[in-house]
């Protein structure tokens, strides 16, 4: 083996260490070796920068500070300013807190728990959450009314929790401490709250802001799967509501949530029908979440720049709009269009007890009332920023459907065009009136052509009818050259001579490459 070596990784393997501190006490302890430098500097210099442990371990500053909160939770060192850590020389939850009498202060029993808690990491600055609970006697009747204390900070408590601080406040005589008690309404003195107490207090707030905000962020994390099975999820989205109210993670939650709607929403891999889908879920959820509407508003902005880039955006919300069947759209459509006229009508200052204002992250340049009584379709209709491209693309599917049904049957097409025209007016939607009317009178006028014995229609070999159409009202239609047999041109010229009998002087121009033969 003369001719091998060893190559040392100091970080791996682990250190047995026995720590004596004061009153008689050792800590017994297997830490890795890195934790064991730490702590044998501070036995040669009782104080340390991060910076300078750094320097000398030549280890990161973020592994450092990992690695310092461990010997923080057993007590051993402590943050006195930002990242400068200081040696415990005396072990604070043994020192001796009792006087000569072996009275405890306050009024509190002889078993005080003094229970350290390790130093957590929060993204803003390290808390030091140092939980003290105490046995108190019950108190008497006059002593149910206490008095509110001022939350102190974390420098002046631990200088309050310091041996000779305590031993000062023990030294004080019964009578003194009796006198310095505050004076309620009635005159009667009340005992004020303990340090402990405070301390108590303080760190409970903190536990619970702590809590508050771990759950918060793993519910962001989750938020596109909740928006995605919403209205399922909807208790999920009232809880992340609530802790927003505590926390303040709203840039958070808008950045982590537009970047999954990003990575696994807008591209070319999802249809335009699942893209509109989901888009109305966000809709429903954030507004949930803010009725305010600017969350909404700021998290799906990339949804509606990517939809106004796609050729088929407003023929999927149109189809979606009229089709048959269960559809959100057609349901929201039926249920939200009373609701656009109160909407309009509601005045703010009547309910001017209620009000809220935006959050601060709300744009200015933006209509608070608009962001907070939008509905889905005019979210989806104002992708395009212009509700005439959307009543073109409504005029051109109802055009399709109204020329490829012969029975002439209506209803349901004026049912949603009536319901259309109480969002967008009768002033954009007039061209689709005349169309459906066009239809009503086609039905009409073929059925007196075939009852009127004074045409000639009994001595043809198969019927003939048509839909007469106003040109100006309807799309425009592909022109395509069809050469018809000599038997339908006769057909055809017989109908045209009727039809300019029974209307004066108006005619027909034949279409042949539209319509059915039976």
């Amino acid at each position: 083996m003369s001719n091998r070596t060893l190559n040392w990784k100091p970080h791996l393997g682990s250190v047995k260490l026995e720590i004596e501190l004061k009153y008689g006490r050792t800590l017994n302890l297997t830490v890795s070796p890195t934790h064991a430098a730490i702590i044998s500097h501070f036995e040669t210099k009782p104080e340390w920068t991060i910076d300078e442990l750094s320097a000398v371990l030549h280890v990161s500053a973020t592994v450092l500070r990992r690695k310092i909160t461990y010997w923080q939770s057993q007590g051993l060192i402590r943050e006195i300013a930002s990242d400068r850590f200081v040696l415990i020389e005396e072990e604070t939850s043994e020192s001796p807190s009792k006087n000569k009498n072996n009275t405890v202060p306050d009024g509190t029993s002889e078993n005080v728990v003094i229970v350290w808690l390790s130093r957590i990491y929060s993204p803003d600055k390290y808390i030091n959450f140092n939980g003290i609970s105490a046995k108190t006697p019950k108190s008497d009747s006059n002593d149910e009314e206490k008095t509110s204390m001022e939350v102190k900070s974390d420098e002046t408590l631990d200088e309050e929790m310091d041996t000779s601080g305590s031993e000062k406040a023990i030294s004080e005589s019964p009578a003194q401490i009796k006198n310095q008690l505050p004076v309620t309404d009635g005159g009667e003195k009340t005992k004020p709250q303990s340090n402990h107490d405070v301390i108590f207090e303080e760190n409970k707030q903190r536990l619970m802001y702590l809590l508050y905000e771990t759950y918060t962020r793993l519910r962001i994390d989750q938020l596109f799967n909740i928006i995605i099975e919403y209205p399922d999820s909807g208790p999920a989205v009232d809880d992340l509501r609530k802790c927003l109210q505590k926390v303040n993670l709203r840039s958070t939650l808008t950045g982590k949530l537009q970047m999954s709607l990003e990575t696994r929403l807008l591209h070319p891999g999802v249809n335009t029908c699942d893209i509109l889908t989901a888009y109305i879920s966000a809709i429903r959820a954030l507004k949930q979440l803010d009725p305010s509407g600017v969350l909404l508003e700021t998290v799906t902005k990339p949804i509606r720049q990517y939809l106004r880039n796609r050729d088929d955006t407003i023929r999927c919300v149109v189809h979606s709009l009229t089709e048959e069947g269960p559809s959100d759209l057609a349901e929201e459509l039926v249920s939200g269009s009373a609701n656009v006229q109160n909407c309009e009508d509601t005045d703010d200052i009547a309910d001017w007890e209620n009000w809220l204002p935006d959050p601060v992250d709300a744009d200015p340049s933006s209509n608070s009332k608009s962001r907070r009584t939008s509905d889905i379709i005019t979210m989806l209709v104002n992708v395009y920023g212009s509700k005439e491209l959307f009543v073109n693309e409504y005029r051109t599917l109802l055009a399709d459907r109204l020329l490829s049904n012969f029975t002439y049957r209506t209803e349901k097409e004026i049912r949603y065009l009536e319901l259309l025209k109480l969002r967008f007016g009768d002033s954009l939607l007039h061209c689709c009136e005349v169309m459906l009317k066009d239809i009503y009178d086609s039905k009409r006028i073929n059925a007196h052509l075939h009852t009127d014995t004074s045409f000639e229609f009994n001595n043809q070999q198969f019927p003939v009818t048509a839909m007469i159409l106003s040109a100006q009202f309807w799309p425009t239609f592909k022109d395509e050259t069809l050469e018809l047999p000599n038997v339908i041109k006769e057909h055809f010229a017989v109908y045209t001579k009727a039809f300019e009998a029974f209307k004066g002087n108006r005619t027909l121009n034949w279409k042949p490459h539209l319509g059915s033969v039976c």
